[in-house]
Order: structure tokens, then sequence, then C-alpha cells
């Protein structure tokens, strides 16, 4: 089978009629989904219209328990299922107990069904699911239902970028996370977190990279996933971002500059994890200028070495309108800057403001 299973039997077998959405990688042939819920508890994000007019729902356990039997009957005629993803959307904000239950029924009903050696299931949570679950839910999981990866929508680590895009929480709460998360490696639970790169405009560029490096050293996860920010008219952030631009106070960032903001993420990593920039559309919201795939990066001098494989392609593409008119700015004010202190020179001050003047004129 080469599509995913709930692709194939979209609005049959209990699944919804809506796309899942999962991640690519659990959309591999050995992989099975579940729809545990459908749509997003939080769906207040001001950039994603994922889950648009989608009301979000949880199956009761028992209709859950017949959609897994459902799909199975159909699909036990693959023998290569070992791993299974529960969708669609965030269902880690289900409550603790029914996830357990639910997510353990799961892995024994294809267990039974396939005879292979089942080795965990997938789950998709956003940050206020990962500290409602806390370190104990997430023991429960691992221990009695085989949770293995979380799928993490971090997206930034900055207050200022996750308040623009309504995430629900700060800096503050995604350093508490990813501690929790962190501490769950030791129970085999990996995570795969997702970056946006673009998210907040040129504005917000330094504080997202600073703050959501911070965020990742403190999880060093598995796998890191950027995703570029697509801007969708119609959402909350494109009339957000109209009017940053209109006003001349932010833009959006141009292609160039979300690959030098995904380069300069990456650059700040020293730990050993999987870098993911791929070309195809995870979700309705997000594409990637260039794509490198997946690239295994060790300490610093790796991460440094993946970095400028995205600067050297950033900089065979032409520099665009926003970027151009960016750069005028900053030469003119370097120039008014320049002739402010010829003005103000004396034998005193002669030989530093020299080199101020000498370090400003190379970038011209």
């Amino acid at each position: 089978m080469s599509e995913a299973y709930c692709d194939v039997l979209k609005g049959r077998y209990g699944y919804p009629e809506t796309k899942m959405w999962q991640p690519p990688s659990e959309s591999n042939s050995n992989v099975i989904q579940f729809a545990l819920t459908e749509g997003c508890s939080w769906n207040r994000c001001t950039f994603c219209d994922t889950h648009a007019n989608v009301p979000y729902t949880v199956k009761s356990s028992r209709n859950f328990k017949r959609h897994v039997d459902s799909v199975l009957r159909h699909a036990r005629t693959y023998n290569k299922l070992n791993r299974g993803f529960i969708g669609a959307g965030n269902a880690l904000s289900v409550e603790t107990n029914k996830l357990v239950d639910n997510m353990a029924y799961a892995e024994n009903a294809v267990s039974d069904s396939t005879w292979n050696n089942f080795r965990f299931l997938s789950i998709y949570g956003n940050t206020n699911d990962i500290l409602k679950q806390g370190a104990k839910g997430l023991q429960e999981l691992s221990s009695y239902a085989s949770l293995g990866v979380i799928y993490w929508g971090l997206e930034s680590g900055n207050t200022k970028v996750l308040d623009i895009a309504n995430k629900g929480y700060c800096l503050v709460g995604a350093l508490k996370a990813a501690e929790i998360l962190n501490k769950s490696k030791r129970i085999d639970i990996n995570t795969s977190v997702m970056v946006m790169p673009g998210l907040g405009g040129i504005k917000n560029y330094d504080g997202h990279v600073k703050d959501t490096v911070e965020v990742l050293k403190v999880l060093k996860p598995r796998w890191i996933t950027f995703m570029g920010l697509k801007i969708n008219e119609g959402t909350l952030y494109a009339d957000w971002m109209k009017k940053e631009e209109e006003s001349g106070s932010n833009r959006r960032m141009e292609k160039r500059e979300i690959i030098r903001q995904t380069a300069d993420i990456i650059r700040g990593l020293d730990f050993r994890t999987n870098i993911g920039v791929f070309d195809s559309d995870v979700t309705s919201v997000c594409n990637n200028p260039y794509a490198i795939g997946s690239k295994r990066i060790y300490d610093q001098y790796d991460a440094r070495d993946v970095s400028n494989v995205l600067l050297d392609k950033m900089n065979e593409l032409p520099l665009e309108v926003g970027e151009i008119a960016q750069n005028e700015i900053e030469r003119n004010k370097n120039m008014n800057f320049i002739k402010k202190m010829a003005k103000q020179m004396t034998p005193k001050n002669l030989e530093k403001q020299i080199k101020q003047i000498y370090e400003l004129a190379k970038k011209f």
C-alpha cells in the first residue's frame, strides 16, 4: 500500500471525512493510523487553518475500539505493520486514563491481528497537552500503552512570537514541557519537535532564534523538523501581518531569510539529533523554500556544517523585494551614523571613531 491507511479509507471504518495530517514518517507501510480525535483541542493558532470548521471531538471508548477492529479487518492482509499513530489532531489532549485504555487496546489489537513484534505508538501533542499529562501521565502511557514518540508542535520558544501565534503558552511553559519530555527519554519516549522559521516576521527574527535554541538545548530531542511558515490568506496571522506591513513596523520574511533563520537555529545546536528540512507540505500552513532532507548531527561542528549548506543555497537565490528594502534602510542608517560621527571627531577619540567608521563601511 503506497498511501497511508487513513488516506485510502478516509470517511470509512471510523476515519474522519477530513485529512488527518499525520507526519510523513507515520504514513509508511509499516504504520497504521487510528482516529481517536478529530480537529484540534486548541484550534486558536493565528497562522493555522488546518482544522478550520472542524469541531474538536473525542470518540467514546466503545466507538474507538470498533474503529480499530474495522480498520484491522481491512488491513490484516498487510503483514508489515509494527507501529501505530493515534490521531487525528492533538490526541495527547485526551484525559490520561481514557488515552491509556484506548491506546493499549489499539496496541494489543495490532499485535494479535498481524502477529508482528509491535514496536510503539506515536501521537501529536502541543505544549499544554504535555504540561497537563506531566511526567506521571507520560509514564503511564509508556508503561501501559507503548507510547514511544510524541510529535511536539513547539513552533517557537520566544514569548513574543508565541503570543503573536496565540499558542497559549510562553517561553517558561515551553521550557517546563521540554524538561518533562527530557526526563521521559528515560522511559523510552522520544520527541520529534516541529519548529517554524518565519513566524513573527523579520522584527522578531533574533528572539525567535535565541529562545527556540534555548528550548531545544533543554530537551535535546531525537528529531527536529523545520517547517517554514506559509501565510494563508484569511487567517488571523495574515490580517495581523498586513497591518504590520502597512504601518512599516514589521514585514513577512522572504525565502532567503527563512532559509537563513533555519540555518541560524541549527547553528545554535550542540547535541546529537536528526535534522529534517523537507520539501513536501507536512501541513497546509508550512513550506520550506529549500530542502536538504534528513541530516544527522552529533555536535556543534556538524550543526555548523549543515547550517553552511543552507547558507550556501541561500546565497544562490536572488534578493527579494523585502530584503532589498531592508538593506537600503540599514545602509541609510549607517551612512547617517557615519556622518554624525565625522562631525563629532576630536583628537582624543579619533582612533576609536575611525575604527567604527571602517567597520560600518565594510558592510557597503
